[in-house]
């Protein structure tokens, strides 16, 4: 008798997952969501003064995951036709079922041509004032909301993609300006005591002092929010390029890196750093090793910190 109410119980549940993956395909079939595209761009330029404009199609997902593609879409500056910001491609979607018992499952994230100008005016004020709250009055405090007892939503991220995007940073108060370009992000999974894979690079451009370097950073992350311990394995930090007067520059770091929050403590281990470059006619070139530093508060431990510099100066040559 139990096996068959099991039996029976299991073609319900069947029964009922395929009417709500019939019904959700009916609305993904049916539904168009750009057909709103006037109206969401109505209500920001409502509420923020800007113009969005949706230049691609908006694609919705319901069954097996709940996600949104969505294609060319630009923001304009505050009361002005100006590009703010903008994306050529974003992709993201979750899965559905996780969400019955509090976990928010994050497909692959993926973002391309995201790119965005921030500028400091004459007055000081940004062009993102506004977007931050800098335009409205600061809201009348509000007792803090009652202690809930349900249990916290669980985060995860299969991964994240960001490619080719690009910030800009413009002060017309002093002159200086600054660019991020070729910026591209490939994590790995992203969960609470996971070990997330990442590597990242980048253009980076400025005039004060004028740089023009490109960077490679790759590593393994772990993040304990509980414990407040944070670590970098298989750390490698690469730059070349010029910056700073100096030309040919190359910098190479390889380490091993824990941060411990509640107690201000890092401990960086396995450090190998290398550089050269040139000023002028005058070289150099630089190698450092320790095999642990260790840095609490303010004390600073190194154990066994080896280092070589050579070059030339003003045409001496110098080893070390």
């Amino acid at each position: 008798m139990a096996m068959k109410a099991l039996k029976w119980i299991g073609i319900v549940a069947a029964g009922v997952v395929l009417l709500i993956a019939a019904t959700l395909g009916f609305i993904a079939a049916t539904f168009d969501p750009n057909q709103y595209k006037a109206q969401v761009a109505e209500l920001v330029k409502e509420k923020t003064g800007r113009t969005l404009t949706i230049e691609g199609d908006i694609r919705l997902m319901f069954f097996p995951k709940v996600g949104v593609h969505l294609g060319k879409t630009r923001l304009s500056e505050f009361q002005n036709d100006k590009e703010f910001a903008g994306l050529d491609d974003m992709r993201v979607s979750l899965a559905l079922f996780p969400l019955l018992s509090r976990q928010v499952v994050v497909d692959r994230i993926r973002l391309d041509g995201l790119r965005a100008v921030l500028v400091r005016h004459q007055n000081g004020k940004t062009n993102f004032d506004d977007l931050m709250g800098g335009n409205k009055a600061p809201a009348p405090a509000q007792p803090a909301p009652a202690a809930k007892s349900a249990s916290p939503i669980k985060l995860e991220v299969d991964g994240v993609e960001i490619g080719n995007a690009a910030l800009s940073w413009k002060d017309e108060k002093t002159g200086a300006q600054y660019a991020i370009s070729a910026f591209n992000l490939k994590t790995g999974r992203v969960a609470p005591g996971v070990p997330t894979v990442f590597d990242m690079s980048a253009r980076i451009q400025g005039n004060a002092p004028k740089a023009d370097v490109q960077l490679g950073l790759s590593g393994t992350l772990r993040a304990d929010f509980n414990a407040q311990v944070f670590s970098l394995s298989a750390l490698h930090l690469n730059l070349t390029g010029e910056a700073a007067g100096i030309s040919g520059l190359s910098a190479d770091l390889l380490a091993e890196i824990e941060a411990r929050m509640q107690t201000n403590q890092i401990d960086i281990g396995k450090l190998v750093f290398e550089t050269a470059g040139s000023m002028g006619k005058d070289t150099f070139k630089a190698r450092l090793t320790a095999p642990k530093i260790g840095m609490q508060g303010n004390a600073l431990s190194v154990n066994d910190l080896i280092a070589n510099v050579g070059g030339q100066f003003s045409g001496v040559n110098l080893t070390q």
